[in-house]
């Protein structure tokens, strides 16, 4: 009987031995588990990219960072024909349907009377002033046209806010003429015309070149232009696919305007109108 008794002794410390190596061997792998997943769990948070809210934020920050850019206005000299110009030189002043100057804005600063043989040979006396400063950038690229025998010249340039009340009230008793009631006429009259006061012609920056019809874009004139108009600061001011930003104004393949060589590259590059422009670049508190 003592006999029996050591053995089932014997069999119990053995037994508890082994169970208590197997919790050992146990806790080891949990715990080295554990070791393991908490390592993974911050390698895998390190390299987590940001949420899509972090990255709105950012490019939002560097995209408000970017309109609000100043421009360069560092003179860099550009040969134009006889003319040395500034490509840096801007007239950036937006005038539009939602940005009028008023009535007693000074119409006349800064005009002069440019040379009769740049205008479109019988044209009225009264369109044949321009911005004195941008009048050479007009010149050399007119120049520049007629020496690669196109023939060109300009209708319209510089217009007071009472020319441009008469050619607008003009257009509305034309309309109505035609049977349009009073509010219709002055819906087609403002999309052809603009209202007193909204017209980039005010400003003495654009000029309207040999006709005003939609078969000017057919014309070598056009061509010339819409190849070589940036490089003396000028773009086309009013696209087909842009009226709802130009604030309704229809397609004027005859109207350009004058906002500066490195601008108008730049906004022909990136497809924009000069609405879009200048709220890319954060010009002014303009609108649209």
């Amino acid at each position: 009987m003592a006999s029996k008794s050591k053995r089932q002794q014997a069999i119990l410390k053995r037994n508890i031995f082994l169970g208590s190596v197997s919790l050992v061997l146990i806790a080891a792998i949990v715990l080295i588990a554990w070791v393991v997943a908490s390592g993974l769990s911050d390698s895998d948070t390190n390299n987590q990219s940001p949420t899509p809210s972090q990255n709105e934020s950012t490019d939002n920050t560097s995209s408000e960072a970017e309109t609000k850019k100043p421009l360069d206005t560092t003179p860099q000299p550009v040969q134009l024909g006889d003319f040395q110009g500034d490509a840096n030189f801007t007239k950036t002043i937006l005038v539009n349907n939602k940005n009028p100057l008023p009535q007693d804005h000074d119409y006349k600063a800064n005009m002069m009377v440019f040379p009769s043989e740049y205008k479109w040979y019988s044209q009225a006396e009264v369109y044949r002033k321009i911005d004195k400063d941008i009048w050479p950038y007009l010149k050399a690229m007119m120049d520049a046209a007629r020496a690669d025998g196109i023939d060109i010249g300009i209708i319209s340039a510089w217009r007071d806010y009472g020319t441009q009340k008469t050619l607008y009230d003009a257009q509305i008793k034309k309309w109505k003429d035609k049977g349009y009631s009073e509010e219709d006429a002055i819906k087609e009259a403002s999309s052809r015309v603009a209202v007193p006061g909204t017209s980039e012609h005010h400003s003495g920056l654009a000029v309207d070149f040999n006709a005003t019809q939609t078969s000017f874009e057919n014309t070598k004139a056009f061509a010339w232009l819409r190849e070589n108009a940036e490089n003396y600061g000028f773009i086309m001011r009013y696209e087909k696919e842009k009226m709802d930003i130009t604030g309704g104004i229809i397609y004027e393949p005859w109207h350009w305007r004058f906002v500066g060589i490195n601008i108008a590259k730049e906004m022909n590059a990136l497809d924009m109108c000069y609405e879009e422009y200048c709220q890319y670049k954060g010009i002014g508190d303009y609108i649209y």
